[in-house]
């Protein structure tokens, strides 16, 4: 059941998409709808080949702290701790850029383009750095991958009743699945921090 609840905590690594929705001004409905679709879709293959070929190295001793990916991928290759440190940084590099521009999109929307997309952007990092000399690092973690798995789950859901109002059914099944995975994510992963 452990192993189990740290494949449901590696699930929220998908995410980030939504940054293209707020970026209007400067992309077409068309272009946005498409970049988020491409995006989607690549990173759900890359994820599902990793969850495919990293769970034949789950082993009834995992711990579910933050360096359990690693050590469950050691015996695959000798440079895979100097490659998985590099992409990681990359990642966070490229979410940081990503959820930063959406954050200041999304605040933007709610005050309805009242204030300088300077100043929310200000305001943002402000935030960020409290937070981050306030609080442990996996502690942020672990909210924001919560967070995420809920705003999924309530996404997947509406978008689950809207199929089922528009009458396709095939789709309703699907949104409901999927919002019933990430509800799991939410109650039941594991967070990095163990």
């Amino acid at each position: 059941m452990d192993d189990f609840r740290v494949l449901l905590g590696l699930l929220i690594v998908v995410q980030g998409f939504e940054t293209s929705c707020y970026l209007q001004a400067e992309h077409s409905a068309d272009e946005r709808i498409q970049t988020m679709r491409v995006a989607q879709l690549a990173s759900a293959v890359i994820y599902l080949l990793f969850i495919g070929l990293s769970t034949v190295l789950f082993h009834s001793g995992l711990d579910a702290d933050v360096t359990a990916i690693t050590n469950i991928m050691l015996p695959v290759a000798v440079v895979l701790p100097m490659l998985i440190s590099i992409a990681a940084v990359g990642s966070q590099f490229s979410a940081a850029v990503a959820d930063t521009s959406g954050a200041g999109g999304l605040v933007q929307d709610i005050l309805q383009h009242k204030l300088s997309v300077r100043y929310v952007y200000i305001a943002i990092t402000l935030v960020t750095v409290l937070l981050t000399w306030a609080t442990n690092v996996n502690e942020i973690i672990a909210y924001a991958s919560r967070a995420f798995a809920l705003f999924y789950f309530i996404q997947s859901l509406v978008a689950a009743i809207l199929a089922y109002q528009k009458k396709v059914m095939w789709h309703s099944v699907f949104f409901t699945l999927i919002a019933l995975i990430c509800f799991s994510v939410f109650m039941f992963g594991i967070p990095s921090g163990g």
